[in-house]
């Protein structure tokens, strides 16, 4: 028997100790829990480091016309990188919740779909061959090895109705493009140590190299993404239902889900471009919400999950700057050796509920 998604997100499927009328309050302790913590971690991320500040000093140093030493750190080096932090979080929370709820797989990813993998391999090649494209065209290549490899999973999509099989191809996916990516490394012209240091640590995922500049090239896109998936929970619900459901409610289910694995794209592809494929966010944050939200509608879910994203971004990049300062431990790592437990989890868990239905 094949594996369905959880039923309608509507709120008549409520659990009866969760009122409907509490989603809206539920929602607003989660996005005011997710950003106080968010200040706080930007706080300590603005004030610590070298130069030690003050949190007054940091504002000083970050409004004001100066560019002394302190100045310049606070704005040009950890500034952009929470802003980077934010971003990409948010875009990977949100585009979590999109792959799963249109492909009704609870473990789908982009990291293990190859999304992520597809767009490390693109910034391998830019890399190891500088010049062959002009900067402001790296954003686009991305973005098209992104739909590329979404292209290539609908397709699948349709004629593999295992939830668990279209992760296996997605996970092979993903193999296929990291070792092309060692085979590039391998081959390509030799860079410089640091160079090279740095490219290691992007492809581990890390947001070290972040700059306004990086950003510049990225933003306009998850600007217009972000907007654009929090108005996609109506399809999203009807997609929940199951394929021949949304089809009788009046949707073209294969046109839908292809525009929403573009938005999804949308959103991954740059994010990844700025910090490398950091690995399990987009499949965590969308359980975590669902779980305190006590509901699947995509409508509070979606916006709740670009705030929790965001935080584990965050939270990974600080730990990773600054516990075991001066050494950097890059944000990827953590979110695997965190995260990467609960994904087996959920993995084993829907291995276990296929075996029960068959």
């Amino acid at each position: 028997m094949t594996l369905t998604a959880t039923p309608a997100p509507v709120e008549e499927n409520a659990t009866p100790a969760t009122p409907p009328r509490s989603r809206p309050l539920r929602l607003l302790a989660v996005l005011s829990g997710a950003g106080l913590l968010i200040a706080v971690l930007a706080a300590w991320n603005l004030t610590h480091g070298i130069p030690e500040l003050s949190l007054a000093g940091a504002w000083r140093a970050l409004t004001g016309d100066g560019m002394d030493a302190a100045s310049f750190v606070v704005r040009e080096l950890r500034a952009p990188r929470i802003v980077a932090a934010l971003l990409c979080g948010a875009a990977l929370g949100v585009a979590g919740v999109i792959l799963q709820d249109a492909l009704r797989n609870p473990i789908a990813d982009p990291s293990l779909l190859g999304i992520s993998q597809s767009v490390a391999l693109v910034d391998v090649l830019l890399v190891m061959f500088p010049g062959f494209l002009p900067d402001f065209a790296h954003p686009v290549l991305f973005l098209l090895a992104g739909l590329a490899t979404g292209a290539l999973l609908v397709l699948t999509a349709r004629s593999v109705r295992d939830p668990v099989r279209l992760i296996l191809i997605g996970f092979m996916l993903s193999l296929f493009y990291a070792t092309l990516t060692d085979v590039i490394t391998l081959i390509g012209p030799v860079k410089a140590g640091d160079e090279l240091s740095a490219f290691f640590r992007f492809q581990i995922g890390s947001l070290s190299g972040a700059t306004w500049s990086t950003l510049g090239s990225v933003w306009p896109w998850l600007v217009v993404a972000l907007p654009v998936a929090l108005l996609c929970g109506r399809s999203l619900n009807l997609l929940q239902l199951g394929d021949d459901v949304a089809a009788g409610l009046g949707m073209n289910v294969a046109r839908a889900r292809l525009v929403l694995l573009f938005v999804a794209v949308l959103l991954v592809a740059p994010a990844v471009s700025v910090s490398g494929p950091i690995e399990f966010v987009a499949l965590i944050s969308p359980h975590v919400c669902r779980a305190l939200l006590a509901t699947t509608n995509a409508y509070v879910v979606l916006p709740a999950a670009a705030a929790v994203g965001a935080l584990t971004v965050l939270a990974a990049d600080t730990l990773g700057r600054l516990l075991f300062f001066p050494l950097e431990v890059p944000a990827g790592l953590w979110t695997v050796v965190v995260i990467g437990p609960v994904a087996v989890w959920l993995a084993g868990t829907q291995l276990k509920r296929k075996a029960v239905d068959e």
